[in-house]
């Protein structure tokens, strides 16, 4: 199961199919890549993570 998240756009794939769109990050700092080093305001930093479950 691979699941990719773009930073930039929001958008997520899970096995090449795009599920959504979402965000990461606050005010101007939202799905702003150059700005992942900025901790708890920058979107996730590039990674990999496990997701574990799933919410509706």
């Amino acid at each position: 199961m691979t699941w990719i998240y773009h930073q930039r756009s929001g958008e997520i794939y899970h096995n090449s199919r795009y599920m959504g769109k979402g965000y990461a990050g606050r005010m101007t700092n939202k799905n702003n890549p150059d700005r992942q080093q900025v901790k708890g305001l920058g979107p996730l930093p590039q990674g990999r993570y496990k997701i574990i479950g799933v919410s509706e």
